[in-house]
């Protein structure tokens, strides 16, 4: 189980930015919720996705997408793996840049950092329903829905929502505070 924090992305040869926040929680059973939230003060969805992730060697990821903001067609990443001096881990692929899509696929360099979890924090929880998926990781919880051709996300940290969740729409339920240990299962998403 991971809570993975972007901490770059370079298109090259243009020099690595953050123009996000990314938060990538992914439980033991390899379930991911996706978060690219664009900076304050005016915070949106960049893109958010979920879905499965596997690791076909130990340098190669690949995440299979079975929700996506941007998307009815969910499609799969792949990227290979390097584990860097200080611990952080690169990833190398090819991806679509959304702030230049006419230009198709490009090579992207996006670099990650793991946080460490101890304790009470070495616990997930998954819930799914159609359209919809939360994982919760430790102090993390989020969640993204998508009905109808609206989308809604939500990003949480030790049970207070720290994005989404406007117009009393929610995503992630109360109880993914009360559950310990690893959970998974379906759950009703709704109006509260």
């Amino acid at each position: 189980m991971t809570v993975s924090h972007r901490i770059s992305i370079r298109w090259p040869p243009s020099p690595a930015t953050e123009p996000t926040s990314t938060i990538v929680l992914t439980s033991p059973s390899r379930r991911f919720v996706d978060l690219r939230l664009t900076l304050p003060p005016a915070q949106s969805l960049y893109w958010g996705f979920s879905g499965n992730s596997s690791y076909p060697t130990p340098t190669t990821g690949k995440w299979t997408h079975t929700i996506d903001s941007r998307s009815d067609i969910p499609g799969v990443d792949e990227g290979t793996l390097e584990v860097l001096e200080n611990g952080n881990v690169l990833e190398r692929g090819e991806m679509v840049d959304f702030d230049a899509p006419g230009e198709g696929r490009k090579v992207y360099e996006e670099v990650w950092r793991d946080e460490v979890l101890e304790g009470e924090e070495r616990m997930a929880v998954v819930l799914e329903t159609e359209g919809g998926c939360v994982v919760r990781v430790g102090g993390w919880c989020q969640g993204i829905l998508k009905t109808g051709g609206k989308v809604v996300v939500e990003r949480w940290r030790w049970g207070e929502r720290v994005f989404g969740g406007e117009d009393g729409e929610r995503v992630c339920a109360d109880e993914v505070w009360e559950w310990e240990g690893e959970r998974e299962g379906s759950w009703w998403l709704g109006r509260r």
